[in-house]
């Protein structure tokens, strides 16, 4: 669904944009299971590069998408 709506996106279409949009919803929940999994593997660190870059990334990249895609639609 990603690599469609990016097609769409750079097409211009709307329905490139909301297909995104949808396509943004499993970056939230990939960074809740990598929380829950880092936290029971005790691969958690308590380090800038952990909490940014390993396990931000998902949710920041998720709403960022999701914000943008939201306001093309609108």
């Amino acid at each position: 669904m990603q690599f469609a709506g990016s097609i769409g996106m750079l097409m211009g279409e709307r329905w490139g944009f909301l297909l995104a949009l949808i396509a943004s919803v499993p970056f939230w929940y990939t960074a809740v299971l990598f929380y829950v999994w880092d936290r029971d593997l005790g691969f958690r660190q308590d380090t800038f590069r952990y909490w940014v870059f390993v396990w931000g990334m998902f949710p920041v990249f998720g709403v960022v998408e999701m914000v943008y895609c939201f306001v093309r639609l609108v």
